[in-house]
């Protein structure tokens, strides 16, 4: 049975370490201890990444994403063109 939301909220700091805590017995992929699909690409790949994330998390996703191609000939995803960042 799912846990009922608590109506008074929590304090993030409490519910952040809880989150940290939880995934304490998460495998190690940033060290390389789980299968080869898994790859590390780095720090800085990383920030990228979690940048791009928050910039859109929120978004409404109603949208249909676009139908022509890219100019080098990709298809664009819902989020534009599907390739790696790099700061």
């Amino acid at each position: 049975m799912p846990t009922p939301m608590n109506a008074q909220g929590r304090d993030w700091a409490d519910l952040k370490q809880e989150m940290i805590d939880r995934g304490g017995d998460d495998a190690k992929w940033r060290d390389g201890k789980t299968a080869v699909y898994v790859f590390n690409a780095g720090e800085d790949v990383a920030q990228v990444q979690k940048e791009a994330y928050t910039l859109y998390m929120s978004e409404e996703q109603a949208r249909p994403p676009p139908s022509q191609p890219e100019a080098d000939g990709r298809r664009s995803g819902r989020h534009g063109p599907v390739a790696a960042a790099r700061p």
